[in-house]
């Protein structure tokens, strides 16, 4: 995919490219995915379906993280 890993938080991942920015967070089994960009977001939501199962649980309605 071309993701890079953000070297203050392991579990954040970053691909930049000419359709945009997108943020990838990872914790345990599940991702959250983000961009300004909704067809970036689609994309990278249709790669992953091919290479792993995965289920849209929709739009994100709240975050909660403790470091």
């Amino acid at each position: 995919f071309g993701f890079i890993h953000n070297i203050a938080e392991h579990f954040l991942l970053c691909l930049h490219q000419n359709l945009g920015s997108i943020f990838l967070l990872l914790y345990v089994n599940n991702i959250v995915l983000t961009s300004s960009n909704p067809t970036l977001i689609n994309l990278v939501k249709e790669l992953l379906n091919k290479k792993i199962k995965i289920k849209d649980l929709g739009l994100l309605k709240y975050f909660l993280l403790a470091l």
